[in-house]
């Protein structure tokens, strides 16, 4: 459906009436309660038979499916057909790596489950939306089967997702009161929003370390579901307590019971919110730069901790940072576009698979500064149409941490002062929303502010050093008697990581924030006192007092911008001209963008070689879609209806606008905010499109309609020879002069020479 315009579209946009019937019948089964599709969907011998198998609630949305899938045939045939071999090697490879009868029985032993009455199916597809790329098909309210993604999880990630499938699949189905669910339930029981988060989201946590388990390594480099699907970096506090206990039994070191009751207990002691809400980033920055002031002033204590503390913090943080390096190449499936230098084979390699996956595989391979090297180049390069200068920083910072160039303070102080697309980095996995705050307080030097978002051993120790100092300096206003300090909190005893580690970036140890509430880097500014958790803890007042995350949103791309009063461009074609009337009122943006490209006055990038456009960007392209009856598109220098200009603009759609009427040009595009060089012009009324693209302007000449309709019926792509476009500016705002007499000075008449617009 081309959600993200990273995303490979199979389906070229805008997209048709009839498929857009996929959507609108996928709509209409959500109106009645469906929440996933259903399972008559792939159980379906052929589309004819997906209607026949729906219920009769469900048949309407059904036919709309099948027709929509029929009318989308075309498309996708032949790219399904290249990955058949793909999907029949993958099976092959996962019944190698994995006994899979022996396996089952582990899982299900681990689940505290059963072999269910009928089997389970897991369907390969080769295209899923991401992410993750993984998902469940129901019937009659529960999960039935689920699909993969055999393209971008391959090798020891699809037995991993695999797993991870059935396992989840597993606890839904068994019956209550059985299961691990249940054994959890009664272990750390409790019915508030808190305590019923806590232990759905630990069961998640031990259904992907179990798959991950009992998946054969194949070496050091494999990223673990856990991380993939990144669990463990949302949730490290949980992580840490279960996989202390839980990683022992499955290596055959504790009974299951032991591990549960001795997780139990450890996770029973404290607020299930400690386990279950975000870290703050706004904490740890705090703490690292209290540390350091008071490092300054000379705190042996301070200076201590700081230099424990700090090269274990660098190596969490560089850790996180590879982990979403990775996940930012996602968007370069559709930017490589083939080719033999090193920047196309990277791009390739890290496309092939999923991003998370491929980057550690690919990182392994080229040798980490390299790597980062050309992730850096990526973001820069092709990587600027999805807003990749924001990331090129960041993938540089690391690299110069990896060369040992920046000490580990720097690459803390560079993690928490960068921004990116969104905001403050990290902001997928710890909550950021005071982290800029505490920046402005660190740099005016409002240490209370700093010690109020502080852990609270941290608040301590500054506390502690603020009052012996204001004793000391005069005992006449405050005492005689110096206060003491109280001691400082005992530090964790997680082994400091080496120099080594920090630059191999092979292990992802969550260890940093396996803290207890109150400690050093914990990442929260609440007392333990307020975490600890009493046997008659009252359930929650408010049912849904759960912290859910913010869905932040990207900044759009700021462009300069010339208005005009009037735009005409006439196309000439191989097949005629086409003359176009543009609204610079209705889209200024995109108006000018259009000017901009025909004219060769901004730069872009172009798709066949990676390398900076010469010349006007229009001239030598065609019309590379022709739908009779429907529309034609132009503006993709490769011809192929997947690339543009490199880089996007922002929408401009209008609510009040319909495309209710033929020959209305508009921007194409691949999802929200990605237009930037594709245009097309309908031939009939096409409202199903109404609110996706950003209209334009109009054909209102006659020959040019009749020249429009038999583009669309030409067997082979229409030459785009020449775009010249005739604009005129708008009259500019009168000026307000001010009053004068009537008989100026004479000094006035004598000081300059009038200009040729008069006096």
């Amino acid at each position: 459906m081309g959600r993200w315009p990273w995303e490979r579209c199979l389906i070229p946009r805008p997209v048709e009436a009839r498929i857009q019937g996929f959507r609108d019948g996928i709509r209409s089964w959500r109106a009645r309660g469906v929440t996933t599709l259903p399972s008559f969907i792939p159980e379906s011998e052929t589309v004819g038979d997906i209607p026949k198998l729906a219920s009769e609630e469900l048949r309407p949305g059904a036919e709309a499916v099948a027709e929509a899938l029929n009318s989308a045939e075309s498309h996708i045939r032949d790219p399904l057909a290249e990955w058949v071999e793909r999907r029949n090697t993958t099976i092959a490879e996962f019944e190698k790596q994995c006994e899979v009868n022996g396996v089952a029985a582990r899982l299900h032993t681990a689940l505290g489950t059963s072999p269910p009455p009928e089997p389970f199916p897991v369907y390969l597809v080769p295209f899923a939306p991401t992410s993750p790329g993984v998902g469940f098909l129901s019937d009659a309210g529960g999960p039935v089967c689920a699909y993969i993604d055999c393209r971008r999880f391959t090798g020891a990630a699809f037995a991993d997702g695999v797993l991870t499938l059935l396992g989840w699949a597993l606890l839904a189905r068994v019956t209550q009161g059985h299961g691990l669910v249940a054994d959890l339930a009664r272990r750390l029981p409790g019915t508030d929003p808190y305590t019923r988060r806590l232990r759905a989201v630990l069961a998640k946590i031990l259904v992907e370390i179990t798959a991950g388990e009992l998946v054969d390594s194949s070496g050091r480099t494999r990223r673990p579901g856990v991380d993939v699907l990144g669990t463990a970096w949302r949730y490290p506090r949980l992580f840490c307590a279960a996989a202390r206990q839980w990683r022992p039994y499955l290596d055959g070191l504790l009974p299951r019971d032991t591990a549960l009751d001795a997780m139990a207990r450890e996770i029973g002691g404290w607020q299930p919110r400690w386990y279950v809400d975000e870290v703050d980033a706004s904490s740890l920055a705090a703490d690292f730069y209290l540390l350091e002031w008071l490092t300054a002033e000379g705190d042996d204590g301070a200076r201590r901790e700081l230099a424990s503390w700090t090269p274990r913090l660098a190596q969490y943080l560089a850790a996180q940072l590879d982990l979403i390096i990775g996940m930012e190449l996602c968007h370069y499936e559709r930017a490589h576009g083939g080719g033999n230098d090193p920047m196309a084979a990277f791009l390739a390699l890290v496309s092939e698979q999923r991003s998370e996956i491929a980057w550690v595989e690919g990182r392994a391979e080229l040798g980490g500064s390299r790597a980062l090297e050309l992730a850096e180049a990526a973001f820069d390069g092709p990587g600027g149409e999805f807003g990749g200068q924001a990331w090129a920083p960041v993938a540089a910072t690391l690299r110069r941490y990896v060369l040992r160039e920046i000490s580990p303070a720097v690459l803390i102080d560079q993690c928490f002062t960068m921004q990116h697309n969104n905001g403050p980095l990290f902001d997928k996995f710890f909550d950021t929303g005071r982290v800029l705050q505490v920046l402005d307080a660190q740099a005016a030097g409002e240490l209370g502010f700093l010690a109020e978002h502080a852990s609270p051993a941290v608040r301590r120790r500054w506390r502690a050093h603020d009052e012996a100092k204001l004793v000391q300096h005069d005992p006449r206003w405050l005492g005689s008697a110096a206060l003491s300090p109280p001691s400082p909190y005992t530090q964790s005893q997680a082994g400091e990581q080496t120099a080594k580690d920090a630059m191999s970036l092979r292990t992802y140890r969550i260890h940093v924030l396996d803290t207890e509430p109150g400690t050093l880097g914990c990442g929260s500014r609440e007392e333990e006192a307020g975490l600890r958790r009493e046997e008659d803890t009252p359930p929650l007042a408010d049912p849904v007092a759960t912290r859910s995350r913010r869905q932040q949103r990207s900044k759009k791309t700021k462009l300069p911008l010339t208005r005009f009063e009037s735009v005409r461009a006439i196309l000439r074609t191989s097949a005629g001209e086409l003359r176009l009337d543009l609204w610079p009122d209705t889209a200024p943006y995109t108006v000018d963008n259009f000017v901009r490209l025909a004219r060769g006055q901004r730069p872009w990038k172009d798709p066949l070689t990676n390398l900076p456009g010469v010349g006007l960007f229009y001239e030598g392209t065609s019309f590379h879609r022709r739908v009779p009856g429907f529309v034609i598109q132009a503006g993709d220098r490769s011809g192929t209806g997947a690339n543009g200009p490199g880089y996007r603009i922002p929408d401009e759609i209008s609510k009040t606008l319909s495309f209710d009427r033929p020959f209305l040009v508009a921007m194409a595009n691949f999802g929200p905010s990605s237009a930037g060089s594709q245009f097309f012009i309908t031939l009939t009324p096409a409202p199903h499109l109404d609110g996706n693209y950003a209209q334009f302007g109009e054909i209102t000449h006659e020959a040019s309609r009749a020249r429009a309709l038999r583009i669309a019926e030409e067997p082979e792509p229409v030459r785009l020879e020449s775009v010249t476009v005739f604009t005129t500016a708008p009259a500019p705002e009168p000026v307000q002069r001010p009053a004068f007499d009537a008989t100026p000075p004479a000094a006035s008449l004598t000081s300059g020479v009038c200009g040729t617009d008069g006096p």
